[in-house]
């Protein structure tokens, strides 16, 4: 039993609790918790060390309340708990799950409270200091005399100029401690267009890249607002075209061409263009993930794949400055040129940091590697002495006050924006007294094609929501929220909604099971890799599909409900990790299905003969299970999904002039385009390849209505 007491403030491991005024805290940032379980919480620590049964949980919390509501709301509370704690109910480092005893909270807690009679004494420093013994008058009488002078003028100036100097090194750290506040706003653009990559600025002009039907086309708008103008290129009209960079004039803008398929991860050629004429010309033969100039201009850092380089202006003489594992990319230089920062995309969990390294490449280091929150997209104020950035785990901006020498510290973390819009990629005008960033309000509309009328249709009004499945029947209906990436079950009408998972977890590609009793969907925490999970249908905790520390993505079931095909993302893992595995539920014996290297999204045909895959590079595959042998295909898609009656494979084509859905026919090979998506920008976290089918097996897609504009804001 617990000895630590019941009010004031707790702590365990790197999370405070004030209970007083129901808060909890990490390392003194607030979590937001709400108040059941906040209770359940509370209550856990009172008996931290002991089990606490489901019964006492729920008369202490829910008395009165039906059995059913009850069980419900105890499963959610736990969840939203362990949430808030980053626990696992598999590896748990607070609170354990005991079938039929109960919960218990593992984490040593300690009372952080001082009692009053603990209060420290007097420090030393402050304790008058003993005096010296007398000397007795005759001895003293003895004594030469000594001639009683003033001190030197010299030193009195030299004390003077080093209290000066004090003041104004106080003075300084505490302009330096003191965070910006935003004192006012304006709205630059408004075309409401899907705004891609990063901002930035000569003062004059924003410059920024827009998707415009299927492709990223460079764009700029007045620093004072007004109407968005495309800027002319020399490339292919097909070409998508990113905005990397502006030089302090304005005269010429940095640029990389490339297919538009993934902006963060290709390596496309890099341009120097004039906005004005049109004109390009390459940059040395530099190909890149991102670049940027440095302050004056005359350096150009670059990153292509897990390398960062620092070259002269035209490309030439590159220096490896970093090595880091992942995708590399918002570079930012420091406004003194020593520094750069950038962004980093760790291998197999979609989890994106902050890191920075000195130009001379020397210090490698994470910025934040404490925080659990992802970051993104930043840049430095006045003299270094703040940093923003977006967080896409609560899709805020935050500001962090930078430490500041001779005085050591760390860094102090504070959010910056709030309300129900996010802001992207905020940038610092050249003066450092104006932020510019991409605001943004996302939803979207459902879209079902009608064959019939030959064109889309509205579906399922006010449900923004992406990767629906459909069970067997028609009759039930699994997807996950968008923008939230929430799991959500209800019948195909709408009616009896339950939601399943909460935030942190992000969800993507849930699916039933035959049955209808289980959905089993690919979810990440903060940190985390991508793992296979299944539910109950009815709620509850999510479970990992198999043991240990890997990665697996896009699982889906057998048509007998026995058996469950994943494979982990090839842009996750090494190569010859990405394999296609089938797992038995019964026996969790899990096997590799011959010949998948390479390849994955595997789909289960409706009658158990085949697998769909797809592969990183090339066509789809498909495996005949009875004998064996897989059948290559050349055409490209997104993720597949298969007809009710095993006939078609159903796929996004998104960025070519043929932009659409298309079917291919397993038994004659070919391959027919069923709906034109000309005029329709696809939203949802897989974007253009988060394609879903009705029960008619009709196209079901998730139609962009996001709300993205330039805005500004002045600083104080």
């Amino acid at each position: 039993m617990s000895d630590v007491t019941t009010r004031g403030s707790l702590r365990f491991g790197v999370f405070e609790v004030d209970l007083d005024a129901r808060e909890l805290r990490k390392r003194g940032i607030r979590i937001k918790l709400q108040d059941k379980p906040f209770d359940l919480l509370e209550a856990l620590l009172e008996r931290a060390g002991d089990f606490v049964t489901r019964e006492q949980l729920s008369e202490r919390l829910w008395m009165g309340e039906a059995p059913a509501d009850v069980n419900r709301n105890l499963n959610k509370a736990i969840n939203k708990l362990r949430t808030a704690l980053g626990d696992s109910p598999d590896t748990p480092r607070f609170i354990e799950t005991k079938p039929r005893l109960g919960y218990r909270f593992l984490a040593p807690v300690e009372n952080i409270e001082l009692p009053a009679e603990a209060a420290p004494a007097t420090p030393p420093a402050l304790m008058p200091e003993p005096q010296p013994p007398t000397e007795p008058a005759a001895e003293a009488s003895l004594q030469p005399a000594r001639e009683r002078r003033g001190l030197p003028k010299w030193t009195i100036a030299a004390a003077f100029l080093a209290l000066i100097a004090l003041a104004l090194v106080v003075l300084m750290s505490l302009r330096m401690s003191t965070p910006p506040s935003i004192v006012g706003s304006r709205q630059l653009t408004n075309d409401a267009r899907q705004k891609v990559a990063a901002l930035c600025t000569d003062g004059r002009h924003i410059y920024f890249s827009e998707f415009r039907d299927g492709r990223v086309l460079p764009a700029q708008v007045s620093a004072e607002g007004g109407e968005t103008t495309l800027i002319p290129t020399p490339f292919d009209p097909k070409a998508s075209v990113f905005v990397l960079d502006v030089a302090r004039d304005g005269g010429q803008l940095l640029i990389k061409t490339g297919s538009g398929v993934n902006p963060e991860t290709n390596e496309d050629p890099l341009w120097i263009l004039s906005p004005t004429s049109g004109m390009a010309r390459r940059v040395g033969d530099v190909a890149a993930n991102d670049a940027r100039w440095s302050p004056n201009g005359d350096l150009l850092a670059y990153s292509a794949g897990e390398n960062l380089y620092i070259a002269n202006r035209d490309g030439s003489s590159p220096r490896l400055i970093a090595r880091k594992p992942g995708n590399n990319s918002d570079i930012v230089w420091s406004p003194d040129a020593a520094r750069l920062r950038f962004r980093t995309a760790f291998p197999g969990r979609y989890h994106t940091a902050l890191w920075e390294v000195r130009a001379d490449g020397s210090g490698l280091r994470q910025v934040f590697p404490d925080w659990e929150f992802e970051q993104q997209f930043g840049d430095w104020g006045p003299d270094s002495r703040f940093f923003v950035f977006f967080s896409p785990t609560d899709s805020k901006l935050w500001l962090s006050m930078e430490p500041w020498r001779p005085f050591s510290g760390s860094q102090r973390l504070e959010r910056l924006s709030s309300g129900p819009m996010r802001f992207l990629y905020p940038r610092l005008g050249p003066d450092r007294r104006t932020m510019y960033a991409i605001g943004e309000i996302r939803r979207g509309e459902l879209l079902r094609w009608d064959f019939r009328a030959g064109r889309f249709v509205a579906y399922r009004p006010g449900l923004s929501a992406e990767q629906l499945h459909f069970t067997p029947d028609g009759a039930w209906l699994t997807y996950a929220t968008f923008p939230e990436n929430n799991l959500w079950r209800s019948r195909a009408d709408g009616s009896n909604r339950l939601q399943l998972t909460f935030h942190p977890m992000q969800v993507y590609l849930p699916r039933f099971s035959p049955d209808a009793s289980q959905i089993a969907f690919m979810g990440r925490l903060p940190r985390g890799r991508w793992r296979a999970y299944v539910i109950s249908a009815d709620g509850g905790t999510p479970r990992q599909l198999v043991d240990g520390e890997g990665t697996e993505a896009d699982p889906n079931w057998s048509p007998d409900g026995r058996r469950i095909v994943y494979a982990p993302f090839p842009w996750e893992v090494r190569p010859q990790q990405t394999q296609i595995r089938i797992v038995d539920l019964a026996t969790q014996e899990i096997s590799v299905v011959p010949g998948s290297e390479g390849l994955f999204s595997p789909r289960w045909s409706p009658d158990g003969r085949r697998l769909f895959a797809l592969q990183e590079s090339g066509g789809p595959r498909v495996y005949d299970l009875q004998t064996a042998t897989w059948t290559s295909f050349p055409f490209l898609g997104g993720f597949p999904a298969w007809s009710g009656d095993g006939h078609f494979v159903y796929v996004f084509h998104a960025f070519t002039d043929e932009r659409g859905i298309y079917r291919f026919d397993v038994r004659t090979q070919q391959v027919e385009k069923v709906a034109s998506l000309h005029g329709i920008d696809v939203a949802g976290a897989l974007g253009p390849y988060g394609l879903s089918l009705a029960p008619d097996d009709s196209p079901v897609v998730l139609r962009d209505l996001s709300i993205q504009e330039i805005y500004a804001f002045d600083l104080r």
